[in-house]
């Protein structure tokens, strides 16, 4: 008699179940026949299991998703994905997720200025929003080798950041002046800056698709952060041996290099605080860092790029050039005094005085470099301004 209240209670939890699945049934935006969807509430086709959130993938009764949509039905919200990864192709959006409608739309649509057309597969396209597929047209090799390269490179740059910081601090113990501690404090944000964008990097080289909108957003700021307080200290050490050396002023950070962290928040705050809301942060083609989809992109990346470079490599031009001039008329002066033009002895290098000691014969030779400190950074802020525009989209100039 056992076998009766279980098979009864078997019987309850079964009606319940199907009565539960039959409650959220749908009718499938693509082929109009009743069915069910597997996948998220708020995915194209608007059905869901049980409430449980996943990827935007029809699994229809009829149409299982695989029926390829017809052109004027590709941004309508009927689900286009694939369960299987092999037959994502057939996505007109490749979209892992829709906010009611696909956003992959065709061109001429509100998005037409945010979307790329695949050259290497007619009829889809390429979304440069949060969630999307991340193979830049298409293109499987050059996405393999960006990645490659750029995660390779982020890992040289984290390890040798952390090795500069573990000598200083555990090895040389020479922190006790402010001009010691700047290069320092030059690797700690390379070796933050390392940690955020590699975590992207990694990210969309192993899923194919750029995160979810919350994660986009905090990555990107997290990028935008650590190049702002990069610029900062570089400023500041070409500021603060400018003081030192032409107005003989003593530079003093307060306790803890307070000041260097309150100049560094106050470049962030404001960059970051209007960044987020405003959907400035997300996909830049191959990683995250400013919103390429962003319909004012072009002022975006003025804001955010192009003017911060210019005013920081200028303040680091003036200053450093300033240094390196003063540097080098202080040193024909004090050579002219001490060897008559005529009579300097061969050895004797010609921005070397003979009578300066040997620490500031390494404050001269340190100054006479600062031009290529200047001249490296400006490399390295333009050389990432020009991998983060994005692919021109062809049917929006066309129309």
């Amino acid at each position: 008699m056992v076998w009766l209240p279980l098979a009864l209670l078997r019987s309850a939890r079964a009606t319940q179940w199907g009565d539960l699945h039959d409650k959220f049934r749908y009718v499938c935006a693509l082929c109009k026949e009743p069915g069910r969807c597997w996948r998220s509430a708020r995915s194209a086709c608007s059905g869901t299991t049980l409430g449980v959130w996943q990827a935007n993938v029809c699994q229809c009764r009829t149409c299982s998703g695989t029926r390829a949509p017809e052109p004027e039905e590709s941004h309508l919200g009927a689900c286009h994905g694939h369960p299987r990864r092999q037959e994502i192709s057939q996505c007109a959006c490749r979209s892992r997720i829709s906010l009611g409608r696909c956003i992959g739309e065709s061109a001429g649509g509100e998005h037409a200025a945010r979307l790329s057309t695949m050259s290497a597969a007619p009829g889809q396209t390429f979304c440069l929003r949060p969630g999307c597929y991340a193979v830049v047209d298409g293109n499987e090799a050059w996405f393999e080798t960006v990645h490659v390269t750029a995660i390779a490179i982020l890992c040289t740059s984290i390890v040798s950041s952390g090795y500069d910081i573990a000598r200083s601090v555990l090895v040389d113990k020479q922190l006790d002046k402010t001009g010691k501690r700047f290069p320092v404090f030059l690797s700690a944000c390379d070796f933050c800056f390392g940690l955020s964008h590699i975590c992207d990097h990694v990210y969309v080289y192993t899923t194919r698709y750029y995160p979810g909108p919350s994660l986009c957003a905090l990555l990107g700021a997290l990028v935008q952060i650590f190049i702002a307080a990069q610029a900062v200290v570089v400023v500041m050490t070409t500021a603060t041996l400018y003081l030192q050396m032409i107005h003989e002023k003593k530079v003093a950070l307060g306790r803890c290099d307070v000041y260097l962290l309150l100049a560094i928040i106050a470049v962030n705050a404001p960059m970051i605080g209007a960044g987020v809301p405003l959907d400035v942060f997300g996909p830049s083609g191959y990683w995250i860092y400013l919103n390429a989809g962003h319909p004012n992109y072009v002022v975006v990346q003025l804001v955010y790029v192009d003017l911060p470079a210019i005013v920081c490599f200028g303040l680091t031009a003036y200053f450093a050039t300033t240094v390196h001039l003063h540097i080098r008329k202080f040193s024909v002066a004090h050579r002219n005094v001490a060897h008559p033009p005529g009579r300097a002895p061969a050895s004797m290098a010609a921005d070397e005085p003979s009578h300066v000691s040997v620490q500031d014969r390494k404050v001269v030779k340190g100054a006479n470099r600062v031009n290529l400190f200047a001249a490296l950074y400006l490399a390295q802020w333009f050389s990432g301004e020009g991998r983060v525009a994005p692919p021109s989209p062809p049917n929006a100039q066309a129309n």
